[in-house]
């Protein structure tokens, strides 16, 4: 049987992609941010994520060489930040720093409009105030442009959730974002908190143990340190605690398949997405370095 080549030029892999990174004009004059992003889907769940733990107010930030994006969750209790790198994206362009706010549930309506089918969008501020928040996806397939906005209010990002950036932990190690996902949600239908902790001098395990509300101890799980990437900085025992609840929305929406966990005795706990390794090869300017173009951290004090 013949085998009848498709007509026109192959569609370009996104590995094939060679990234601008940070440019010094937007593609259109009257843009003071763009971002040109090769997967959708990644941002999208991002946001879901976010949309799913607050209904209030995202804080967005924009840099000459990245955007930030900020927000506490419904229980007051969890920070989470994004930090999307401008020279690890298809285009970058910043005029100048600036920040604005969007109530949640219109981040969540400008992103519904993304699907799998899109290979590319362009996320972009007017220079018009008070400023919109545009988003413009590409179906190379079939050559359609979809685009939507929403408004913005002007509100910078309070200082409480800068501040969790500056902390440093004493313990760090990987683990399949499924697995601790599954966990909390059996566990959590009968225990209320965990404590995870770690014994670097006795049997040099990750455990985390279930506990009810009124300390009766649950299930327990344990990790062995070779297993996990463990890394340390501490000679005696860690132990730090969280509520479930809080974290349960944080994994209603599946980021990334790893997750890896900081622990530190005065700071908490910090959990880290990294999404999309770009590799050198991928880079137009061959002074930047390889590396993730968006990294995620969820924060929270021990309880």
């Amino acid at each position: 049987m013949k085998v009848t080549k498709p007509r026109g030029r192959p569609t370009l892999k996104s590995d094939d992609v060679i990234l601008e990174g940070i440019v010094d004009q937007p593609s259109k004059p009257n843009h003071i941010f763009e971002l040109e992003y090769e997967n959708p889907e990644e941002l999208k769940k991002i946001f879901s994520m976010i949309c799913s733990c607050t209904k209030k107010y995202v804080y967005f930030s924009f840099s000459e060489t990245e955007t930030v994006i900020t927000c506490k969750d419904h229980h007051g209790k969890l920070i989470i930040n994004t930090v999307i790198y401008g020279d690890k994206s298809l285009r970058y362009f910043c005029s100048s720093p600036f920040e604005f706010s969007v109530i949640a549930t219109d981040l969540d309506a400008l992103s519904n409009i993304i699907r799998k089918s899109f290979g590319q969008m362009t996320l972009y501020v007017k220079d018009e105030k008070p400023y919109k928040l545009s988003i413009c996806l590409h179906e190379s397939q079939i050559g359609s442009f979809d685009s939507n906005n929403q408004k913005t209010e002007n509100k910078t990002v309070p200082l409480e959730l800068k501040a969790p950036l500056l902390n440093t932990y004493d313990v760090n190690f990987n683990l399949p974002s499924a697995h601790f996902k599954k966990r909390l949600t059996t566990f959590s239908k009968n225990q209320e908190v965990c404590k995870v902790y770690y014994r670097p001098h006795k049997d040099k395990k990750i455990k985390f143990q279930y506990e009810s509300s009124n300390g009766i101890l649950g299930p327990k799980t344990e990790y062995v340190e070779s297993k996990c990437q463990l890394e340390s900085f501490v000679t005696k025992e860690i132990g730090v605690s969280f509520k479930l609840e809080y974290f349960r929305s944080v994994f209603n929406t599946t980021i990334n398949t790893d997750l890896k966990m900081y622990l530190s005795q005065n700071n908490g706990i910090c959990l880290t997405f990294n999404l999309n390794y770009i590799t050198k090869e991928r880079l137009k300017h061959k002074t930047t370095k390889e590396g993730y173009a968006i990294i995620v951290r969820i924060f929270s004090q021990s309880t």
